[in-house]
C-alpha cells in the first residue's frame, strides 16, 4: 500500500473535476474596472534648500501619502516622470509641535 500512488480512478476524476469549475474572473472584487491607486502615491515634490542641494547628486525628495510603499512610490515616479529609480527610500518624518 502506497501512501503517495496514484491511481487510475483518482486521475480521471480530477479530470472531470476540472472541466466542471467555472472560468475564474480575472478582475479583483470591490474595485472598478479600469481604476487603481497607482499615480496617487507621491503628492508632490519637496523644495527646500536641502533638496535642492540633493538634485545636483541625483537624489530626489517627494511627500507621500502615509500609506504608501516602495513598491507603489516606483510605479507613481515611472509612470509620471517617465524615469527608473535606483533606489526608494522612506523616512517617516514626525509632525512639528507648536506651542
Amino acid at each position: 500500500m502506497a501512501l503517495f500512488g496514484k491511481n487510475k480512478k483518482d486521475s480521471s476524476l480530477k479530470e472531470t473535476k476540472q472541466e466542471k469549475r467555472p472560468e475564474k474572473r480575472e478582475e479583483k472584487k470591490g474595485k472598478a474596472p479600469g481604476k487603481s491607486n497607482i499615480g496617487k502615491s507621491v503628492v508632490s515634490p519637496r523644495v527646500t534648500e536641502k533638496t535642492t542641494a540633493l538634485a545636483s547628486e541625483g537624489v530626489y525628495v517627494f511627500d507621500v501619502t502615509p500609506n504608501a510603499n516602495k513598491r507603489t512610490i516606483k510605479e507613481d515616479i515611472v509612470e509620471r516622470y517617465k524615469v527608473t529609480p535606483t533606489k526608494v527610500r522612506i523616512v517617516n518624518a514626525p509632525k512639528k509641535v507648536v506651542f
